[in-house]
């Protein structure tokens, strides 16, 4: 039996991913370099199956599982910031953040692009809300912690990108898709 190997232009390839991949980002997501001045925002985590270099175009999960929040505590909260500001950042946002090494905690370092027409939110006063929460092993969370996290909700704002990205703060955006380029 006599076996053909096929040639592939690897490098053609790899050229045609990368301007399909930068054409996105060109067609799809100026918004957010605009509002962000173009100040990087850095998302981590594991490389998409079937990703290559730059990066990948995501779409968002609608139901994320919380890496480190109680599911129970996800629901309330996502159930406050509903009520607030019309959507479910913790079950359906992608997290970003404005530090590098902060998103390397979480995987390899991407730089992301949500697509136009996302809205996004952070706190000034809370640089990751898994870190201010309190509650048992339960989930359950006592009657002043819910006072609490109503506070802690009442201090997300839905504006002044430039300044959520140089806090470093977590940043929650809901969007249709992003671009996810690979930094490290």
């Amino acid at each position: 039996m006599k076996f053909k190997l096929l040639e592939y232009d690897t490098d053609k390839i790899r050229q045609e991913h990368a301007n399909k991949f930068y054409n996105f980002i060109k067609n799809n997501c100026q918004e957010i370099i605009k509002e962000s001045k173009n100040i990087p925002v850095y998302r981590g985590m594991r490389p998409p199956s079937g990703s290559s270099p730059p990066g990948s175009i995501m779409t968002p999960k609608s139901n994320r599982k919380p890496r480190t929040t109680h599911p129970k505590v996800q629901i309330i909260l996502d159930d406050l910031f509903y009520k607030k500001f019309g959507w479910f950042p913790r079950k359906t946002g992608v997290f970003g953040t404005g530090l590098a090494r902060m998103a390397g905690v979480f995987g390899n370092i991407y730089r992301i692009y949500p697509t136009d027409n996302y809205k996004y939110l952070w706190s000034p006063e809370v640089s990751d809300l898994f870190d201010v929460l309190e509650y048992d092993e339960g989930g359950y969370i006592n009657k002043s912690g819910l006072k609490d996290l109503k506070k802690i909700i009442n201090s997300y704002q839905e504006n002044n990108l430039p300044l959520a990205i140089q806090s470093g703060h977590e940043i929650m955006f809901s969007c249709d898709k992003y671009a996810a380029e690979l930094i490290k």
